[in-house]
C-alpha cells in the first residue's frame, strides 16, 4: 500500500478533466492521478535522459576535432607579472589579421553561393 498524499488547491478544471479521464479508464480519481503523475515523472526522466544524451554527442563530436594547435593552454596565452594576458606580438597579429580576413572572404562567398575563395 502507498502513502498518503492530499493535495490542496487543486483547480476545478484539472479536477474535472482527471475525473472525466477517470471515467474514461475505469478508475477512481485518485488512481488515475497517480496514473497520470507516474506518466509524467516517466516523461520528465525520458527528456532529462536525451538531454544527456544530446549534450554526450556533443562533447563526443568535440573530441574527435583534429587538434589544430598542439600547445599546452599555457604556452597559447602568456600572461605578465599582474597575471593578466600578455599583448600579441605583432607578427601573430598579422598572422590572426590574415586568418580573419580570408574567414571573411570564405563567409561572403558562401552566402553569395560561390563555393571557393579567390583572390582579388
Amino acid at each position: 500500500m502507498g502513502t498518503e498524499l492530499q493535495l490542496k488547491g487543486v483547480p476545478e478544471q484539472l479536477k474535472s478533466l482527471i475525473s472525466r479521464e477517470a471515467g474514461a479508464h475505469r478508475r477512481s480519481i485518485n488512481q488515475e492521478a497517480i496514473v497520470l503523475l507516474e506518466e509524467a515523472m516517466l516523461a520528465r526522466a525520458k527528456a532529462q535522459l536525451q538531454t544527456r544524451d544530446e549534450i554526450d554527442e556533443i562533447l563526443d563530436r568535440y573530441e574527435r576535432l583534429p587538434t589544430v594547435d598542439a600547445r599546452p593552454m599555457s604556452g597559447i596565452i602568456e600572461y605578465d607579472e599582474l597575471g593578466l594576458p600578455k599583448m600579441i606580438a605583432s607578427r601573430d597579429l598579422d598572422a590572426v589579421l590574415k586568418t580573419h580576413y580570408a574567414l571573411d572572404i570564405f563567409s561572403s562567398n558562401q552566402n553569395s553561393g560561390h563555393h571557393s575563395i579567390s583572390e582579388k
